[in-house]
């Protein structure tokens, strides 16, 4: 298990703690999603929280065992990862004021974690990781808990995660323009009860790269992670198809609307044909959302997101690294745009900008590589597989090594 004491699983089915033992008031703190149901069949989570530990020595991890499937619908795990985030929230992060002749009788669960009549000690760093439906929920937790001011994640790795729950699905019609991939220039807020529309100018930039179907290259690719194990999961984890679309269900769509909506066919009366039947799927053009959006005091975390190179899954972290990138340097221009009441145009090929102006976008960008990574694992790239050229071990190492850089924390 590495340099980690555990202290007590904690009432109710959603976290257990792993203190270190060199655990001190302001360490950071790291929750831990499991990879999530239909997985779990030699799964070693005590290995996978062990190589965490020994490479952040200082860390508290709390694992959050969200309830996902047949019996537990979507959003239970959401609700179970809200609530475990808040309570570290309120009896890690924040130091509880109590007695120093406390006895160990009247000791909270967290054994007196904090003991202090002085002031109290700077914040502790906040960061999430998770895989697969882990990953689903950790990207979630991680792109709605960061607003300024106020306890947050700052750090988030995520490695092959679900972010897109409409994988395989093939409309039943067309009702518009085939889908295309998003640019940095489509600056136009789609009208949604979280996301207000503003006119903005068209502006001509630079695409994002083309992302290859994962999904059908490697659908019969590994037994453990196919394509029909995925599908049993989504039919047995959501009450209903329209679910899929929700953004904290499927992260993406904070940043894009779905390729898919719901289509209800209506009779003369208009009244569904079948109200037992789920409305099937039909196909249309994606749009751009703003976020962060503006007005609410969020801050992009950093992201690591790791993906298989054989995992079919792999088009899903590719687009969502991009998509961040993509926000994270939009939301510089428009604050920029703001600073100096003026706005700037971005040419297809970078001509045209003012030297000025170009040298901003490119720093922009900069910092959105530096922010967001995207890392590759051979094979399906689970951090509990084994036989592989690179062992799951150094996956992990990885990760700690880079949630310290972050921190700036010596390793």
């Amino acid at each position: 298990m590495g340099p980690l004491k555990r202290v007590a699983e904690l009432p109710g089915p959603t976290r257990r703690i792993y203190h270190p033992i060199d655990r001190r008031e302001d360490g950071p703190i790291l929750l831990y999603f499991p990879r999530g149901p239909l997985f779990e069949d030699g799964y070693p989570e005590e290995s996978v929280i062990g190589s965490l530990a020994a490479v952040m020595p200082s860390t508290t991890i709390v694992r959050v065992n969200y309830r996902f499937g047949e019996n537990h619908k979507f959003p239970l795990a959401l609700h179970d990862s809200v609530a475990a985030f808040d309570w570290v929230v309120e009896n890690l992060v924040r130091p509880r004021m109590i007695p120093t002749s406390a006895s160990p009788a009247s000791s909270s669960i967290l054994d007196n974690d904090f003991v202090s009549s002085r002031a109290p000690p700077k914040r502790r760093m906040l960061g999430v990781c998770g895989e697969l439906v882990g990953g689903s929920l950790a990207s979630a937790l991680a792109l709605t808990e960061c607003r300024l001011g106020r306890s947050r994640i700052t750090a988030a790795a995520v490695n092959n995660p679900l972010v897109d729950w409409t994988f395989g699905i093939v409309p039943a019609t067309s009702v518009g323009p085939e889908a295309s991939p998003i640019t940095e220039s489509q600056d136009k807020d789609q009208p949604s009860e979280n996301h207000v529309a503003e006119p903005t100018k068209r502006r001509n930039k630079i695409r994002m790269p083309a992302i290859a179907s994962s999904w059908t290259q490697y659908q019969n690719e590994h037994p453990s992670l196919s394509g029909s194990r995925l599908n049993a999961l989504r039919s047995s984890g959501f009450p209903n198809t329209d679910s899929y679309l929700d953004p904290f269900a499927s992260p993406l769509f904070f940043f894009r609307t779905p390729d898919l909506e719901l289509h209800v066919p209506l009779t003369s009366e208009d009244i569904p044909l079948d109200s037992s039947l789920d409305p099937p799927f039909v196909a249309r053009r994606r749009s751009p959302r703003r976020y962060p959006p503006t007005g609410f005091g969020l801050s992009l975390p950093n992201m690591r997101v790791t993906v298989g190179t054989t995992n079919l899954l792999e088009y899903q972290g590719i687009e969502l690294a991009a998509l961040m990138k993509r926000s994270m340097v939009m939301s510089a221009r428009r604050a920029k745009e703001e600073e100096e009441g003026r706005s700037f145009l971005v040419s297809e090929l970078d001509d045209g900008f003012s030297e000025q102006d170009q040298v901003f976008v490119n720093e922009a960008r900069a910092q959105a590589d530096r922010k967001v990574v995207i890392a590759t694992s051979p094979g399906v790239g689970l951090w509990s597989s084994s036989g592989e050229p690179r062992t799951a071990r150094d996956d992990l190492c990885d990760v700690g090594r880079w949630f310290h850089g972050v921190w700036g924390i010596s390793s």
